[in-house]
Parts: structure tokens; C-alpha cells; sequence
């Protein structure tokens, strides 16, 4: 399978308080491999981006031209489409979907692993609750059920915020208008604080975008990391 790892997940650290700090392609192809995937990374991948940074901002021509460069390269490792490609960020896999015209599909990470990995792994769920964020990009693709399923299937208690649409981080405009952010996750902590009482510590969050998750982690006090990383935590391949 061809993998594309994100800007976000190449370029930002995880969180200082988060347990694992591996870089995020790392978690996400040993979590392949336990399924015996052959994992393929394009070697050009540190110049490709699917373009919504420029896209966001209303430079349209250059995110076109950064989508077309990216979907050339995996179309010259795909001939005919044969191989299923991943992305490791809900954002980009949506501006990819969204801007190929000869038919490319790409999966978020969460997807293709709902749908052709979980089921080849050994899973003992943590029994230590924890929180997930379901992004924006998720819900306009209608793909949040795989992001969920995974977070239930590898802890016994799961925390989905009641009322937050939206982290507020808007790709980078976080970085720029925190007040945003923190408006949109404003009654975050309170919500992780209440349930932590009645079921246990919530110490950790998951999501399936870099910038959300800085965002979120911000807000909460708790490190929030891709739902790889849970996963790898609570499983093994089925043959030990």
C-alpha cells in the first residue's frame, strides 16, 4: 500500500506530555506491517503537500498545483489505481478527494484501518477511559464511524465531547486567532473533568489531525495524538 504521511504529522513534535513520542508515520506503519502490509512511501514525500495550506487561504493555483504534483507521484508508484493510499490527516485526505479528477481514492488512516486492518490484529482494550475529538473533515466525508469504532474497540470508556462541532483550529489559523480556538473548545475541560469523576481519570486524548490535536491539547490540559497510537499501544498481530 502507498502511504502518505502529512505535513502536520511531519512536521510537529507530539506533545510533551504524551507518552509516546514517536513520530506519527512510524506508529502508522508498524501498525501495517502487524497486518502485513507492505508499506510504500514515496521518497520525495518532504516536497509533497495536497495543497490546502494555500487552498485555506484563497491561493488557489498554487494548492492546485501542489495536489497535482502529489496525486503525479502516486500515480506513477499506482498504475491503474490498484493500490489502496492512505493519508494520516482527515483535512488532507478531503482536499485530495476533492481536487483529483481521474479518480483517485485516498483513505484517511482511521478508514482503512476500520475497514481492512482491525480485524487482522489482537486487541486487548485499555481499560483507562479516554476522550476523542471527531474533526470537521471527518463529518463531511461521513467517515467519523470508523474513527469511533476504533477508539471503542481499544478502550472500554470513551468520552466523545457533547457539544463541540468544531476545535476552532481552522488548519493554521490557530496559531494566529487562538481566541478561536479556545472559544470553540471553551467547555472541553469542564466535560473531561466531570466524567473523569464519575469513570475514572481521563489523562489522554485521540483524533486524526495534527493541528486539531495541538489545538485540543492546549485546551484540555491532556496530550491528544492520533488514534494510531492507541491502537499500536493494545494490539499485535494475530500470530503473536
Amino acid at each position: 500500500m502507498i502511504y502518505i504521511p502529512s505535513c502536520g504529522g511531519r512536521t510537529f513534535a507530539q506533545d510533551t506530555k504524551a507518552l509516546d513520542q514517536r513520530p506519527l508515520f512510524e506508529v502508522v506503519t508498524a501498525i501495517l506491517e502487524k497486518a502485513n502490509f507492505e508499506v510504500l512511501i514515496p521518497p520525495s514525500i518532504n516536497t509533497l503537500c495536497c495543497g490546502m495550506p494555500w487552498q485555506s487561504k484563497g491561493d488557489l493555483l498554487s494548492a492546485k498545483q501542489k495536489s497535482d504534483s502529489l496525486i503525479a507521484v502516486i500515480e506513477s508508484f499506482n498504475q491503474n489505481n490498484t493500490i489502496p493510499v492512505i493519508m494520516d490527516a482527515s483535512p488532507c485526505v478531503l482536499t485530495l478527494n476533492s481536487s483529483d479528477e481521474n479518480g483517485l481514492k485516498v483513505y484517511e488512516t482511521a478508514q482503512f484501518i476500520n475497514q481492512n486492518v482491525l480485524g487482522a490484529l489482537s486487541i486487548c482494550p485499555q481499560t483507562q477511559p479516554i476522550t476523542l475529538h471527531i474533526t470537521c473533515s471527518s463529518k463531511k466525508q461521513n467517515i467519523e464511524h470508523h474513527l469511533i469504532n476504533i477508539a471503542k474497540t481499544c478502550a472500554s470508556e470513551v468520552l466523545i465531547p457533547s457539544d463541540i462541532n468544531c476545535c476552532g483550529f481552522a488548519g493554521d489559523k490557530g496559531f494566529f486567532e487562538p481566541k478561536l480556538n479556545e472559544n470553540a473548545l471553551k467547555t472541553l475541560k469542564p466535560q473531561i473533568k466531570n466524567f473523569s469523576k464519575e469513570s475514572g481519570s481521563i489523562t489522554e486524548g485521540f483524533s486524526n489531525s495534527k493541528t486539531c490535536e495541538i489545538g485540543l491539547s492546549k485546551a484540555s490540559d491532556i496530550p491528544y495524538q492520533s488514534i494510531v497510537y492507541l491502537l499500536d499501544r493494545v494490539s499485535s498481530s494475530l500470530g503473536g
